[in-house]
């Protein structure tokens, strides 16, 4: 009896820092199951929907994402494709918004979690705020166009 007493308090002290390792990631971390329900998702991105970790438990992202329909149809294809085990991995940028509407973009990684007979069991996604960059790229743009009108117009200037 002892032993097992041990052996739990071991798991509970695995659990633990394993789920304090989780909600100290500044990233999106969330698993969801075969219904596409949310079974863990770490607290950088229940904030995001102004939920607790185990608030968004349950929930899916159609409950989650009202504003958007496409990009829920878009998760949704990609967890049908990891599912049907037709892609191992997907990546992609997602443009999101959050209860404060504020806009952001994320960098996505979406990858399946097999039983020991290699069946999808759960799908885990992992997702980076990219929006500084999106920025960046995007002041680089026009500052790239803005010297092409420059450039163009340069000629118009000269006087022969």
């Amino acid at each position: 009896m002892e032993r097992v007493l041990c052996a739990q308090q071991e798991i509970e002290r695995q659990r633990s820092f394993l789920r304090t390792v989780i909600d100290t990631d500044p990233h999106f971390i969330c698993v969801e199951n075969r219904q596409r329900q949310i079974i863990l998702a770490n607290q950088h991105l229940a904030r995001c929907f102004g939920l607790s970790s185990e608030q968004i438990v349950g929930h899916t992202f159609s409950d989650l994402i009202t504003t958007d329909p496409e990009l829920v149809q878009t998760l949704r294809n990609d967890d049908e494709a990891i599912l049907a085990q037709t892609q191992d991995r997907i990546e992609r940028e997602v443009r999101c918004a959050d209860l404060t509407g504020r806009t952001y973009w994320v960098y996505t990684v979406k990858v399946p979690i097999k039983n020991p007979m290699g069946e999808v069991e759960q799908l885990i996604s992992v997702g980076i705020d990219i929006t500084e960059r999106k920025q960046a790229e995007a002041a680089l743009f026009a500052e790239r166009e803005k010297a092409l009108v420059t450039l163009h117009s340069i000629g118009d200037a000269v006087i022969t």
